[in-house]
């Protein structure tokens, strides 16, 4: 099968099974308003009935944040403790559901097919939850390796240090791509290994990691040129939403509606992108499988 004919396959999977996208849309929005709304209620009843905020009518700047700072930071500091653990239950549901879903996409019945996909969910969720936890690690180590990299090179960040301040954006400039290059190859292989571990209902992460890395290695050309496609849909993604997000001068409550209905409509499309993205993986691992 040619690429298009992958990410047409894809589609028509995602299209067929978008319950699972609505699903997934709903969990979030439950995590998003349990999180919002306590925030909400934190800050109007501090900063909202203060004098501070009128300082951000003529822009942001550093004297507010730091008089935020000083003045409200033991009061967030609780909030943002409990909304980690919020979001560590959020990042452990997704987890699960990421074992149904691919489970779904893999078995390919007729419609969306509700005993099985819960079933996958109990029984891929935790292999998925420590796969998804090595490949963190993983970016974790990337990102220190970039951050020390970009450190050594600008003198530890320090203007005083430099001739220049442009040599901090120079190094910033060419540095920052490689970043993001080696970045996608591991979410590549992170993407190709869930797909491995549900479809041959590996038990072990580390042999899943293992033989997702030997597929995306063997398939290069073909994986990275799918891979990079989708990147190129995320990235207009989310510049469309940037542009149009720019266009609504939030006045009333009207307004403020239709930002928020926008910002519904961008995760809604960010789902189906990556049920689609996950249908298109597992249509060319079967193929390569059953080629060979």
């Amino acid at each position: 099968m040619t690429i298009f004919s992958i990410i047409k396959t894809g589609l028509s999977a995602t299209w067929r099974y978008q319950k699972v996208v609505w699903l997934l849309y709903l969990v979030l929005l439950i995590a998003a308003t349990g999180i919002a709304y306590p925030f909400h209620q934190l800050f109007a009843n501090t900063v909202g009935h203060s004098m501070l905020l009128g300082d951000l009518v003529e822009g942001f700047n550093y004297t507010f944040l730091n008089d935020f700072k000083n003045t409200y930071l033991g009061a967030f500091a609780t909030f943002f403790e409990q909304s980690l653990i919020a979001i560590g239950i959020v990042f452990l549901i997704l987890s699960y559901l990421t074992g149904g879903y691919l489970a779904i996409l893999v078995e390919a019945p007729q419609r969306y097919d509700f005993a099985l996909f819960w079933k996958s969910c109990i029984v891929f969720g935790g292999r998925i939850l420590r796969l998804s936890l090595f490949f963190m690690l993983l970016h974790g180590l990337l990102l220190s390796v970039y951050i020390f990299i970009l450190y050594q090179l600008t003198s530890g960040f320090s203007l005083f240090a430099l001739d220049c301040e442009k040599t901090i954006l120079f190094h910033f400039s060419w540095l920052t791509p490689v970043y993001i290059l080696l970045a996608s190859l591991v979410f590549m292989w992170q993407d190709c290994s869930k797909v491995i571990l549900v479809s041959e209902q590996k038990k072990w992460i580390l042999s899943a990691a293992w033989s997702g890395l030997a597929f995306a290695v063997k398939n290069f050309a073909k994986t990275y040129t799918l891979y990079f496609i989708f990147m190129l849909l995320w990235a207009i993604l989310i510049l469309g939403n940037y542009w149009l997000s720019g266009l609504i001068y939030i006045q009333d409550s009207r307004t403020i509606w239709l930002s928020f209905l926008l910002s519904q409509c961008f995760v809604l499309v960010r789902l189906y992108f990556k049920i689609w993205l996950a249908g298109s993986l597992v249509e060319w691992y079967e193929e390569k499988r059953i080629a060979n």
